[in-house]
């Protein structure tokens, strides 16, 4: 017997198999025939030509309509309602309109149940068989980005009542979290359609701001223990960590910028300096470190430490004007401060850019030529070593 349902029968000899969404694009895939390789791109093709019989995807649009099927997730029911709007549209105003997810979703077919007739009652109606609890910290398991391990899934609900285990699994049966194992550890995530729409429960719920100051503080939990992995004698398995942490890290580093909480970013920055270099994004980092160091609140000893950091990085980057602008404003204030590990850091990277971009026979350097400082050791390529 064959038997569809939201969530496992939970009967004897029952076998579950879990009906993910549809296969989506290849990264990168901009040729017609890349693109409608993917099950995704093939249902929307195959719905959109019921409504307009002469659309097909081509190379001009390809681009388009993979980005559309990202957008909805591969979900079936996503895609068949927004090529409804085919009719009407051409695929890059399709998508266009898709920066609101659930308006454009709308006007399923006559005669379908009423829950299947727009992308956000569909949600709805999984949403309200949950029980409280279950609503709860789906609500709050919105405020991640990206992937979810029970330890992260733990600091967001540990007051609801219920296990965090008992909450993912509820979840999982009813298809609201997808799970997948990388490296011997389940992870969890929301597609995107049901974390919007979870993200509005939210705000109905509770403060947000609660739940992402807890989301925060997590990310700073990881981001110690990162430092600890990253300086042992095998940082690889931290390195490699999925793409997923990146972007909670990212959420959370922008959150502590609204919140006021510059001494949040660098410490979650510093502690996970290595992760960003081996990607080889110095420039971000050092965006997101800039911005908190120009948050207003923020005291000068945070600033100084934060240029200081943020020379750093552009020297790293190789560029090497920008870390001297960042270690010719840290300077002044470490010293002023007494803050003699950020001076010499500071010095020590004013020193190395100005030779570099050549402003090291600027003023301000010659202001300082009495003072004593010491050059960090640097490679053949140019760049400091790594005892920054």
């Amino acid at each position: 017997m064959l038997a569809t349902s939201r969530e496992p029968l939970a009967v004897g000899s029952e076998t579950t198999f879990a009906v993910s969404p549809l296969a989506l694009p290849a990264a990168g895939a901009r040729a017609a025939h890349e693109v409608r390789a993917a099950d995704a791109v093939c249902l929307f093709e195959r719905r959109a030509r019921q409504v307009r019989s002469d659309f097909v995807v081509t190379d001009d649009n390809a681009v388009a309509v993979a980005e559309i099927c990202r957008r909805l997730d591969g979900i079936p029911l996503a895609l068949e309602l927004a090529t409804a709007r085919v009719r009407v549209l051409s695929a890059e105003q399709l998508l266009d309109a898709l920066s609101d997810r659930f308006e454009p979703l709308t006007g399923g077919v006559r005669g379908a149940l009423p829950r299947q007739r727009t992308l956000e009652t569909s949600i709805a109606w999984s949403y309200d068989l949950l029980d409280p609890a279950q609503q709860l910290a789906l609500a709050r398991l919105s405020v991640f980005a990206g992937g979810i391990d029970l330890d992260a899934a733990e600091a967001v609900t540990s007051d609801t009542g219920t296990s965090a285990l008992d909450l993912v699994t509820g979840l999982a049966d009813r298809c609201l979290l997808q799970v997948r194992e990388h490296g011997g550890q389940a992870r969890y995530r929301l597609l995107e359609s049901i974390r919007l729409y979870a993200r509005q429960r939210l705000e109905e719920l509770e403060d947000p701001t609660v739940v992402r100051d807890r989301h925060l503080d997590h990310v700073l939990e990881l981001a110690a223990q990162a430092r600890a992995e990253l300086a042992s004698t095998d940082p690889q398995p931290w390195l490699s960590r999925p793409a997923a942490d990146v972007d909670d890290v990212r959420a959370a580093m922008d959150w502590a910028v609204q919140r006021q909480r510059p001494l949040d970013v660098l410490a979650i920055a510093e502690q996970t300096c290595l992760f960003w270099m081996a990607r080889g994004l110095f420039i971000e980092l050092r965006r997101r470190v800039a911005a908190a160091v120009d948050a207003p609140g923020t005291a000068d000893a945070e600033r100084a430490r934060g240029l200081a950091t943020a020379a750093v990085l552009a020297a790293m980057g190789g560029d090497f004007p920008a870390g001297w602008a960042f270690a010719v404003r840290a300077v002044p204030m470490a010293r002023t401060l007494g803050d003699e590990t950020t001076l010499v850091r500071a010095l020590v990277f004013r020193a190395w850019c100005g030779f570099y971009s050549g402003d090291a026979t600027s003023g301000a350097v010659q202001a300082d030529s009495g003072r004593r400082s010491h050059s960090p050791s640097a490679s053949a390529t140019g760049r400091p070593s790594r005892g920054y």
